[in-house]
């Protein structure tokens, strides 16, 4: 069989879904007409003492409109979260303007038990009401990791990624986009 020369094939109806000036103007009133930026604010949060380390490390490569913060803040209160000096936030004030919250835990730990799962829970909460993307890291193996964390980040987050180290996370917060 021939190939259909361009004569023939100029003939063809375009498809309302072949290309964007094809598409209807009832169609059209959906399309996003300001560009898309690609620069986020995120907000990284480390759930507990092992993981703070890792994204204390991981900072340098990091956008200057990322920002840091420990849960658990003051007394271990999960609706508060601590800057790298210890000065205490409260969680809700703290997500404006953020487009995505990256929450980070390890597989070791370094805190009592039900801290880490509340915090999870609190944030994840505060960000589904506003509408914020999140996504969950844990540093280590899968198996090891505390299961009432995993569960609480499988609950609240978009996305859980497993990072088998910590030299691994420069790469993940790359690919988000932090």
């Amino acid at each position: 069989m021939s190939e259909p020369s361009c004569r023939t094939a100029a003939r063809r109806p375009v498809l309302a879904n072949s290309c964007a000036r094809a598409a209807s103007s009832a169609e059209a009133r959906y399309r996003i007409a300001t560009e898309v930026s690609l620069e986020r604010s995120c907000l990284l949060v480390a759930m507990d003492v092992l993981s703070a380390d890792v994204v204390r490390e991981a900072r340098s490569a990091l956008s200057e409109r990322a920002k840091f913060f420990s849960a658990g803040g003051v007394g271990g209160a999960p609706a508060v979260v601590s800057d790298s000096e210890g000065k205490p936030y409260d969680t809700a004030e703290i997500l404006d303007g953020v487009d995505m919250v990256v929450l980070v835990a390890s597989a070791g730990g370094g805190v009592r038990s039900e801290d880490p799962p509340r915090s999870v829970a609190v944030i994840g909460r505060l960000c589904k009401a506003r509408g914020i993307t999140v996504a969950g890291v844990l540093i280590g193996e899968q198996s090891n990791a505390p299961r009432e964390v995993l569960m609480e980040l499988r609950r609240w987050s978009h996305m859980v990624l497993v990072s088998s180290g910590a030299d691994d996370l420069g790469e993940i917060l790359a690919a988000l986009r932090v």
